[in-house]
């Protein structure tokens, strides 16, 4: 599962984008070098969405990634979009704690509904597999 430690929407390209290099490093001095990171930077729409572009560089198709679709951080900030207006009048201690107490919201919130997600996932997997093995069995026999 996806985890935001720490999330950066970058909406210039450029000079602007040097902000994420900085917490990329930030991030890594705070790590131990036995530990294992992965980053992903949504580029497509620099790309247009381009066909070769997915088939290489698609989460699903990385080493590490498992089936995390790098959408995580558009989910969170989507979830905490509402927050903005009044948080931007609020003190840096209460932005603080709201986002804290709406972000362990969410983890509960998506805690409680992560079996009926998984059971879904796992209905649909069978589906395709079974479907796969008619298929081949029908191209193979017939």
């Amino acid at each position: 599962m996806e985890q935001n430690a720490r999330s950066l929407k970058a909406m210039k390209m450029g000079e602007k984008q040097y902000y994420t290099l900085v917490l990329i490093k930030k991030l890594f001095k705070h790590l131990l070098l036995s530990m294992t990171i992965g980053i992903l930077y949504d580029i497509a729409c620099q790309l247009d969405h381009q066909w070769p572009c997915q088939l290489v560089y698609h989460p699903h198709k990385c080493e590490g990634f498992r089936l995390s679709d790098g959408e995580g951080c558009k989910r969170l900030w989507s979830a905490l979009k509402l927050l903005i207006p009044p948080l931007h009048v609020s003190g840096y201690h209460q932005c603080l704690f709201i986002l804290n107490v709406q972000v362990w919201h969410l983890n509960k919130k998506n805690l409680n509904t992560f079996g009926k997600w998984l059971s879904h996932r796992w209905t649909c997997c069978q589906t395709k597999k079974s479907d796969a093995g008619r298929c081949t069995t029908t191209t193979i026999c017939g």
